[in-house]
């Protein structure tokens, strides 16, 4: 089992994407120190502040898993759903090239 990749989009509804911000930065020291996370950024549209977007990196699908059930994260999903319109969710797997 190898890394697990992800990239998560984040709309926020309209006017509220610094409120939802300032709730993920504070999350994201929390995410960092996740045993299996080897990078967690948070990435915003320069043209739309209501547009926000996680690029993630895990040691496995396994603390993949484990992230998403840990107390902070839990707490992060209640405090962010009432200022979230849509969010998708990729998880992506590096693909062979037969390259070494």
């Amino acid at each position: 089992m190898g890394a697990c990749y992800v990239t998560a989009r984040i709309r926020a509804f309209s006017g509220k994407g610094e409120a939802l911000q300032k709730i993920m930065l504070r999350n994201i020291p929390l995410v960092r120190k996740e045993e299996g996370c080897l990078r967690y950024e948070l990435l915003r549209a320069p043209d739309n502040p209501d547009l926000l977007m996680f690029n993630e990196t895990w040691r496995d699908r396994k603390a993949l898993e484990a992230h998403l059930s840990t107390p902070h994260m839990l707490r992060y999903r209640e405090e962010t759903a009432p200022l979230i319109e849509e969010r998708e969710l990729y998880i992506w797997e590096p693909v062979d090239c037969g390259e070494k």
